[in-house]
């Protein structure tokens, strides 16, 4: 090849129409938001687990619905939780639930009826335990906290204190239950409705399996769910 056919194969390239700057930039721009996205995801799928919500217990916070219809769930695995959140955990038989965390260690909790209200009141250290997030708040006369007398499966005598005058007879309308070390108290939203901390006492903070941080309602797409939690809409 001569030097001449050389040179102006050289000219002929310069005269070659180069991508502009901006749709360069837009690609990179579109690149660099994929990469952000998959990576988000990455380190979602590694923090979070899906779960399955069954039952009405947890009305209406999740499956307002009813019947058959199941929420989802997305549980942070490296979270705890706080006195508030819904929990995925494991109650003493093993059967995986999902509760509320109504009181903490060392916490002092009694249900009190209220004549003048027509339900029961439940108190944690002597305060009402304000619940905007019950379905139904417990409407007969009985203490539910004395399906966890001591004596039971799951409780010991160092957890309770007896009411004032010695007694622990069933219509008795005052009875207190401590949370124990390393506990947590749980209850459904559907008070009415709900087999939890009432029934077989404090769960340990050991067999959480991490906080909800994201409800799926039922009939709402992945896809869809997956642009609001990226996107915050």
């Amino acid at each position: 090849m001569s030097k001449m056919q050389t040179f102006k194969n050289f000219e002929f390239n310069l005269k070659e129409k180069k991508t502009p700057y901006y749709i360069q930039a837009i690609g990179w721009i579109f690149y660099a938001v994929l990469f952000a996205i998959l990576l988000s995801q990455a380190i979602f799928s590694l923090t979070h687990f899906q779960a399955i919500v069954y039952g009405e217990s947890m009305q209406n916070t999740l499956n307002s619905k009813g019947g058959s219809r199941t929420d989802k769930v997305y549980v942070n695995r490296f979270r705890k939780g706080e006195v508030g959140d819904i929990v995925v955990a494991k109650d003493p038989s093993g059967t995986q639930i999902i509760k509320r965390i109504i009181a903490k260690e060392g916490d002092v909790l009694r249900y009190e009826y209220i004549s003048e209200k027509g339900y029961c009141v439940l108190y944690v250290n002597d305060a009402i335990k304000e619940e905007s997030y019950i379905k139904n708040a417990v409407d007969e006369n009985i203490n539910m906290l004395e399906q966890i007398l001591p004596g039971g499966l799951y409780c010991v005598m160092e957890n309770v204190r007896l009411n004032t005058n010695g007694t622990l007879a069933e219509n008795d309308d005052y009875f207190e239950y401590v949370v124990p070390k390393d506990c947590v108290f749980v209850m459904g939203d559907n008070r009415e409705n709900s087999k939890d901390s009432r029934y077989y006492g404090a769960i340990n903070v050991n067999d959480i399996s991490g906080v909800v941080d994201y409800i799926l309602p039922y009939g709402e797409s992945e896809i869809n769910f997956w642009f609001r939690r990226t996107f915050g809409f």
